[in-house]
């Protein structure tokens, strides 16, 4: 090349040639390796290890974080401590501006690239390769640490020599030219670009012979070195050369006298684009930076998601950047009822956005996406491919220059190799809402129904943009009466349709591809609620094997249909769901949605009896269960077991109730009430579910099925006992214990017996419940259950202790601990202790009595029984309270407080209020006392509780 300035006079730190600082020696070997590695990552910090690997590979000495430090040490003193800092456990080099040569000559390159006239373009080139004074890190370059930045700096520097050739070449500096590309062309005889260039300035200035000779020196070559006949620039370059074509290669290269075509074809950008900050900041980030061969960032989502929206908004902040031209194609891949654009027809579009002659465009794909590598070479292009099908249509639509950059937008995630791969996900409600504010075009006045709107459109960004059209085309329409019509599931998708938009026709696309297996999947998997939907819970849904069921899951991930949450676990989104819901009931008769929705029922009914069995040590189950018709899950690890239940609690109680119509499933869902039961220690809303009960029992009725008739009635009187109703809880239990009778089923009567007694015992019926509670415990003996034997002895020995006979509450006591230890289950032992230290303290032994109850909490926190650790809260707060230790009953009792809260216990936040309200009272903060038992007596009267007269009194005193 020829002469240019210097580059930047601020230079001192230098990699584009032998590593060195201006003005001073590096020291030792060593510290200059450590020097150029750490130059490798100007900016990154470099972890100590990695620069000791970089120094003494894998054995390295006992000293070297010793030695490392030296040579850091010397370093600074060279380069200054601002410069070479130390962070996060290794270094950075942080020069100021200016300072390093790479630096400045990527900063040339990059304003060469963005100019637009030709020798102000040259000017810059230039003043970037003057920068160069050898290869990049020198004799350096081939260590294993340095390697790839000294490849990645070559690689821009050739890029650079093409660049300028191709002004050059504009510039009509042909004869001047032709010797600085023949030394270039010896030095890197495998590039094709620089023999293409090299012909061609050869061409001009006159020498026709020797551009010929030059082709075939690089087709002899290549055809030695790789096999490969020479690319198809060549091969129509020496084609016009043989024709003496004194236009070629018009379309290829830029020439003096025909003006570069500047291609301006983005759509117009979306006037109330929002959100998406951080979704163009990585996009930003992949598309600028210089180092990649091509940059190519490929985004990917489910329908109506935004992609081409992104993808035009981008284009738009990124046209200075690429002054060269922005190209846009709509590839057609999810167009309702259009096919699919073939490679050749988008290439054609592209070529000729370029400039090339209708004409002049090749009939074959190779052929043409050769040219378009060509026509796009050393140009600042942004290509936007938009609406891809797949990889076979992106694939030859690929630049292959690094000037270039690429954005694809597709439903499926694209296999492509050094993509950059954006999944973009729904707008966060702040988006979402104001996007729709953007598309009305004013803020409204009724910000929660535009909360209910985007919600309901389910954050997608097509959905809330049909919505905002919609209101805008309805004048008398505000944001609630849309709201109010898009409540209706079943006219939602109707709803969400705008003149040629519509959430309808945009999933029916991605739908009208699925093959048989496919559809029934997406069909069929979206008829249970519940978050989620795991691939063993498909398979039994579907009635396939597992991995079977799994791959037609990954596939509808694939295509948009479907979200992964994590391995082998799926989630519909609503819009999508409802979609489902429409074509199951079109494709799917309701005998094959009912049979698919009693196998999911039967394989949750057995995972749960199996969860519950490996979450309770030696839990008994009842004699009456139905016999398992699947195999469920399995589990070795308690804790899964408690996990399981407790995250697939949603899953239980929807499938439980989808099974109250259908006659075959009411056995199954009556036995899921143990489970749900059982689930309210441990934060389920039990007492919320009255409903369902009541449903089952009824159907029940109706079907003259008495079993599941006991086994509802019994958990409606648990459920009432639960929600402060007694009378109705005594009148369930009576018919429930009547039918278990009927029914020989000693198990359930033993539940029966034992929530009777504790009814009983609550209402102070002390008769009653002793009669009750010796039964229960005789009948759990009789069947085996030595855990729930312990539950019943342990109220018992209370209703003993209420019956003022204090031995007999021991002796029983002593038996429910052997049980317990029997069993050998901590909450049947933490039953054990908790009426122990109710027992004591009534008999004023609070030390005592603090002891049991903290024991009690241990095991049941230990075990994650919720509830349950709600009453050892209140009891130990209500002891400490009538030991005189107030701020710790305060404590425990605002712990049972947030406890009971977090779990809609009402009965217990109303217990821990008094405590609170009696124990600030005590130390003279009145008026604190006074709010807690004000707040407490509104609970106990919205439960109807006998406490609610208590605290009155508390208040009136």
């Amino acid at each position: 090349m020829p002469p240019a300035m210097s580059g930047d006079s601020r230079v001192r730190y230098r990699v584009l040639g032998a590593v060195g600082v201006d003005g001073a020696g590096l020291g030792p070997p060593k510290q200059r390796l450590v020097w150029a590695t750490l130059l490798c990552r100007v900016g990154r910090v470099v972890s100590d290890d990695h620069l000791i690997d970089a120094l003494w590979g894998e054995v390295p000495p006992r000293s070297a974080v010793a030695n490392l430090r030296v040579y850091v040490t010397g370093l600074r003193k060279i380069v200054g401590d601002d410069v070479l800092q130390r962070k996060d456990g290794g270094y950075v080099v942080v020069p100021k501006p200016g300072q390093l040569d790479a630096a400045v000559f990527e900063e040339f390159l990059t304003q060469a690239r963005v100019s637009r006239d030709p020798k102000e373009k040259k000017d810059q080139y230039e003043q970037a390769m003057a920068l160069w004074r050898g290869s990049a890190f020198g004799s350096m370059a081939e260590h294993p640490a340095i390697t790839h930045a000294a490849q990645a700096l070559e690689e821009l520097r050739l890029a650079a020599v093409e660049e300028l050739a191709e002004v050059r070449l504009v510039l009509g500096e042909h004869a001047a030219l032709t010797a600085e590309l023949g030394g270039w062309v010896a030095s890197h005889p495998l590039r094709e670009g620089l023999h293409t260039q090299l012909m061609l300035a050869l061409y001009r200035s006159g020498r026709q012979a020797e551009a010929l000779e030059v082709y075939q020196r690089a087709r002899q070559l290549l055809a030695d070195e790789l096999g490969l006949e020479p690319g198809p620039a060549l091969q129509d370059l020496q084609q016009a050369i043989l024709r003496s074509d004194p236009a070629y290669p018009e379309v290829a290269v830029e020439s003096p006298d025909r003006p570069m075509a500047v291609p301006a074809e983005l759509p117009a950008d979306l006037a109330g684009f929002t959100g998406r900050t951080n979704e163009l900041l990585q996009l930003h980030d992949r598309l600028l930076d210089g180092r990649r061969p091509v940059a190519i960032s490929a985004i990917s989502g489910a329908g109506g998601v935004g992609k081409s929206a992104l993808a035009i908004h981008l284009g738009h902040q990124l046209i200075d950047q690429f002054p060269d031209g922005q190209l846009y194609v709509n590839l057609q891949g999810s167009t309702p009822k259009v096919k699919p654009l073939d490679p050749i027809d988008a290439l054609g579009r592209l070529l000729r956005s370029l400039g090339v002659a209708p004409e002049a465009v090749p009939p074959d794909v190779d052929e043409a996406a050769a040219l378009l590598r060509t026509c796009t070479h050393g140009r600042r292009l942004l290509i936007i491919l938009d609406n891809a099908c797949d990889t076979g249509q992106i694939r030859p639509l690929l630049p292959g220059s690094g000037t270039c950059a690429v954005v694809i937008t597709s439903r499926r995630a694209l296999s492509l190799d050094a993509v950059h791969h954006l999944a973009l996900g729904l707008l966060t409600p702040d988006e979402a809402r104001a996007l729709l504010i953007a598309g009305i075009g004013c803020t409204g006045t009724d910000p929660e129904a535009a909360k209910d709107i985007v919600r309901l459109c389910g954050y997608l960004p097509l959905a809330i943009s049909i919505a905002a059209a919609r209101l805008n085309s309805r004048k008398t329409w505000n944001l609630a009466k849309l709201a109010d019509r898009l409540m209706v599931e079943e006219r939602r998708l109707s709803e969400l349709e705008q003149g040629d938009r519509a959430v309808r026709a945009c999933l029916e696309v991605s739908y009208s591809h699925l093959d048989y297996p496919h559809a029934r999947a997406f069909r069929l998997c979206a008829l249970p609620g519940g978050p989620d939907l795991e691939s063993d819970a498909a398979a039994a849904l579907l009635d396939l094997a597992e991995p079977d069921a799994e791959d037609l899951l990954d596939d509808l991930i694939d295509v948009g249909l479907l979200e992964g949450l994590a391995p082998g676990r799926y989630r519909y989104h609503d819009l999508i769901r409802l979609y489902a819901h429409e074509q199951a009931a079109y494709h799917d008769p309701p005998a094959e949605q009912d049979e698919a929705l009693h196998r999911l029922l039967a394989w949750y009914t057995a995972t749960a009896r199996m969860a519950r069995q490996s979450a309770e040590r030696n839990q008994v189950l009842p004699s009456s269960f139905l016999p398992l018709r699947s195999s469920g899950r399995t589990f070795t690890d308690p804790r899964a077991a408690q996990e399981w239940l407790q995250h697939h609690s949603p899953h239980l109680v929807d499938s439980v109730e989808e099974a109250i119509r259908r006659p075959e499933s009411l056995a199954l869902a009556a036995d899921q009430l143990y489970a749900l039961e059982w689930l309210k220690y441990y934060g389920l809303d039990w007492a919320g579910l009255d409903h369902i009960v009541r449903d089952i029992a009824h159907a029940a009725v109706h079907h003259g099925d008495q079993r599941s008739e006991a086994i509802a009635r019994y958990h409606l009187g648990t459920l009432y006992y639960t929600l402060s109703r007694p009378s109705e809880a005594t009148t369930e239990l009576r018919r429930a214990a009547e039918l278990a009778r009927a029914g020989d089923d000693r198990y359930l009567l033993a539940e029966i017996r034992h929530i009777e007694a504790v009814l009983n015992l609550a209402q102070g019926r002390l008769f009653d419940a002793i009669s009750t509670g010796q039964e229960a415990a005789d009948l759990y003996r009789a069947c085996g259950n030595l855990k729930d034997e312990a539950f019943a002895r342990s109220n018992l020995a209370r209703c003993y202790q209420e019956a003022g006979r204090p031995d007999q509450a021991r002796d029983t006591l002593d038996r429910a601990a052997d049980a317990a230890r029997q069993a050998d289950n901590p909450i049947a032992l933490a039953a054990v202790q908790y009426a122990r230290g109710i027992n004591q303290r009534d008999t004023g032994q609070c030390d005592m009595a603090i002891t049991a109850l903290t024991e009690a909490l241990g095991l049941l926190r230990q075990a994650g029984n919720r509830a349950a650790e709600g009453n050892a809260l209140y009891h130990l707060a209500e002891t400490h309270r009538r030991a005189g230790q107030h701020r710790q009953a305060i404590n425990f009792a605002a712990q049972c407080l947030e406890l009971a809260r977090d779990i809609s216990d009402n009965y217990n936040t109303g217990r821990a209020l008094t405590v609170l309200g009696r124990s600030h009272t005590a130390q003279s903060e009145h008026g604190q006392g006074r709010a807690h038992f004000e707040e407490a007596h509104r609970v106990f009267v919205r439960l109807d509780a006998p406490e609610a007269d208590d605290v009155h009194r508390l208040l009136t005193s």
